[in-house]
């Protein structure tokens, strides 16, 4: 007889980034999110999106310096893509660098 045993593993993705802006934007407004993470030695790529009913409705790729600690962002809120008084999931991604408001 032979007993094989599965062990499962979980962990969870801490998030090292913080997201600074209006999380309930009005159509027609142009909003500034500023992202801010711990200063590196090392330029960082970073992808900034927001979700609406899980499909990104905007990406913009950029960059943090090597020394730097934030990056600002400026969104339009534009119909069809946004609607009032609904809320979005903004993310950013980007290496060793995750973080999400909703």
């Amino acid at each position: 007889m032979v007993i094989i045993g599965f062990t499962t593993y979980s962990f969870a993705v801490q998030d090292n980034v913080v997201i600074e802006g209006n999380l309930n934007p009005t159509n027609r407004s142009e909003e500034l999110y500023v992202v801010k993470v711990t200063p590196s030695n090392e330029h960082r790529d970073i992808v900034f999106s927001i979700y609406g009913s899980g499909e990104i409705i905007f990406s913009k790729t950029s960059y943090i310096r090597a020394g730097g600690y934030y990056e600002n962002f400026f969104v339009k809120f534009f119909p069809p893509l946004f609607e009032d008084n609904k809320k979005y999931t903004i993310e950013v991604k980007g290496p060793g660098l995750i973080g999400r408001e909703v």
